[in-house]
């Protein structure tokens, strides 16, 4: 998918938090502001955040953060990024969504290789210790 309609609250991320603080989590880089983070939501949590996302500065907004296994999603189920690309390395098949490194060279084949600026999902494997997003088709 290449879009992302403003204003929509629909699955912007699926992924496992990595930082908690009291007023935000990290999820697959990204920071999600919320009024209280704090014992709701443990590091490692696999969560969904639903939301939309801001065009003009590619933040989340609106987000609703829920437990993944409550919106349906089974704890082994791929990682889900949806943003905005901000850099690509064609010779490599990498690029950076939304400030996550994406390697999308398995997309090739299909043909998809994205543009800086385009809005994308981004489906695959999160390696946390690479910084990581590996697409998978």
């Amino acid at each position: 998918s290449r879009a992302i309609t403003g204003g929509d609250t629909r699955l912007i991320l699926l992924g496992r938090i990595s930082v908690v603080e009291s007023d935000f989590l990290s999820v697959l880089g990204q920071s999600i502001f919320l009024d209280r983070v704090a014992g709701r939501f443990g590091v490692g949590a696999m969560v969904a955040v639903y939301g939309s996302i801001n065009l003009e500065t590619s933040s989340i907004v609106d987000a609703t953060v829920i437990d993944a296994g409550q919106a349906g999603f089974s704890p082994c189920s791929r990682s889900y990024l949806t943003g905005i690309v901000d850099a690509v390395d064609y010779e490599n098949g990498r690029g950076i969504v939304s400030g996550l490194m994406v390697d999308y060279s398995a997309l090739l084949s299909l043909g998809v290789a994205p543009s800086v600026g385009d809005q994308v999902a981004v489906s695959g494997r999160h390696y946390s210790d690479l910084g990581m997003l590996v697409a998978e088709p």
